[in-house]
């Protein structure tokens, strides 16, 4: 009889440890922290390529928004979220039990994108984009867009003509500041005004379509859209299939996880 309860106690204490184990919370406040994780990410973006490079032993939970991977991160279905660190920053200002960790795991540059055998008009949007840049115009563009700033993030209004056509804009609202829905339903962002100021730039009307993510570059390359803007980063495998726009800002992939 005292072996057997002996046994249960064993037994007892083995199944407690063995769930208190599992239970066990998954703590991360590095990037050195982030060896064996399930991280979230978009569907449709190179993300889960480039992090494999760097934690060969990472998985991976598949989302049509960031929202949706944070919902999957708070039910604890992933243990962190990859995604553009302009966009995670936005997100964690708005969420006090989120935060970004410091440092990013890539460098990336971001660019608008036309199709091959536009070479003509990209020649012209990289000297209207050349003219932003140079005049400081960019600079307040950043501050309209990013958290944090007094100006108010609205579109700036555009006397826009037709006198060129309609310039049909691709993007995907789901990667603010570039891109995103206002509270009325307006796609607004960096890459929306840096579109709106193209267009005025060419006299030409502006159409902003509104498509997942994934299907940006494939509606690009079918010549569904004249260009493509969503905080689109500069690859050599994109670029055998697009033609991209000089650089309009430098970040890359950041990790955000619950505090």
């Amino acid at each position: 009889m005292r072996i057997v309860m002996k046994n249960k106690v064993v037994i007892f204490i083995f199944l407690f440890f063995a769930l208190m184990s599992c239970n066990k919370e998954k703590k991360i406040y590095s990037l050195d922290d982030l060896n064996d994780q399930i991280f979230g990410v978009l569907t449709g973006t190179i993300i889960d390529a480039l992090v494999s490079d760097i934690y060969p032993n990472a998985r991976f939970g598949y989302y049509n928004t960031t929202e949706d991977a944070i919902l999957a991160m708070r039910a604890k279905k992933v243990d962190a979220v990859l995604d553009d660190e302009p966009n995670l920053r936005i997100i964690a200002a708005q969420n006090r039990d989120l935060r970004v960790l410091e440092g990013m795991l890539t460098e990336d540059e971001y660019a608008l994108a036309l199709s091959f055998g536009d070479e003509e008009r990209l020649a012209q949007v990289n000297q209207i984009l050349s003219d932003i840049m140079e005049s400081g115009v960019f600079s307040e563009i950043l501050e309209r867009w990013f958290p944090g700033n007094d100006v108010p993030r609205v579109l700036p209004d555009f006397d826009l003509k037709n006198t060129n056509g309609t310039l049909i804009f691709g993007t995907s609202t789901i990667t603010e500041p570039f891109s995103y829905l206002d509270e009325n339903g307006n796609c607004v962002g960096i890459d929306i005004e840096l579109g709106y100021r193209i267009a005025s730039a060419l006299e030409m009307d502006i159409e902003v379509v509104n498509m997942q993510f994934g299907a940006l570059i494939s509606s690009l390359v079918s010549h569904r859209v004249d260009m493509i803007g969503a905080c689109i980063t500069i690859t050599p495998e994109r670029a055998e299939r697009i033609l991209f726009t000089q650089p309009i800002y430098k970040g890359g992939i950041g990790v955000i996880v619950r505090k």
